[in-house]
């Protein structure tokens, strides 16, 4: 099955992150993502506490909902970056070069394949995966975004996102389990052999096994035999 548009969606923000991050650095691109994630837990645990200044003048729920957890988002995020371009500065008058871009690339992966996991995590959440579009189901990223939302899901607080989770839930209840070596003949069919045709026969296996063990057991009759004859040759 050739890749869909989903799968070079994934690659081309693994490719454009992984490229910002090369140009930014790895301490600088830590420090953003921090901050990003300190902004993310300040809006779902304070956000509760703003709802009651912004409700007097919003009479829609989920806009006031909306609108708590992006205010203090914001507000976090804006003061933690300050912080973090200071401490950045600090750190690159050091002089650490060129190890601070190369981990910065292998950083910036990462970060770009929690962006399509948390973009995934959206979309079901609004969308339930039974009526996901076919370039979404049959995409061969699809295994390891679903890996992903298993793991933010144990890093969220779900109880504190006003939102229905009901369709994250119904997407774990049916989600295999799946390891990195299962899901690698998915996503690099030409650069994975084939298993079936790689794996030795079972019977030539169990013939061979006999084999040995026929071997094995008949050197031991001979050694036994050659001790009897020299133990008699000698008396």
């Amino acid at each position: 099955m050739d890749l869909l548009a989903l799968d070079y969606v994934i690659f081309g923000v693994l490719l454009v992150s992984a490229a910002l991050s090369l140009m930014r650095g790895f301490v600088k691109e830590v420090l953003s993502i921090t901050g990003w994630i300190v902004s993310s837990y300040a809006a779902l645990f304070l956000g509760p506490l703003v709802k009651p200044f912004l409700a007097p003048y919003i009479n829609i729920e989920w806009v006031v909902n909306a609108g708590a957890l992006l205010l203090v988002f914001l507000v976090v995020l804006i003061l933690f970056s300050f912080l973090s371009n200071f401490i950045s500065s600090k750190l690159r008058d050091g002089g650490i070069g060129m190890l601070d871009r190369t981990l910065g690339v292998a950083f910036g992966g990462l970060r770009g394949a929690f962006i399509v996991c948390l973009a995934y995590f959206v979309v079901v959440l609004v969308l339930p995966e039974k009526d996901h579009p076919d370039w979404i189901r049959d995409a061969k990223m699809r295994p390891l975004l679903q890996t992903g939302i298993r793991v933010m899901v144990t890093l969220v607080p779900m109880d504190r996102l006003p939102l229905n989770i009901t369709n994250i839930e119904g997407t774990l209840r049916n989600m295999p389990e799946q390891s990195l070596e299962q899901l690698a003949p998915a996503l690099l069919p030409e650069l994975t052999p084939d298993a079936a045709d790689d794996a030795p026969d079972p019977v030539e296996n169990e013939a061979q096994d006999t084999q040995a063990d026929t071997g094995y057991k008949q050197n031991d009759r001979d050694l036994m035999e050659r001790l009897i004859r020299n133990t008699e040759g000698v008396r």
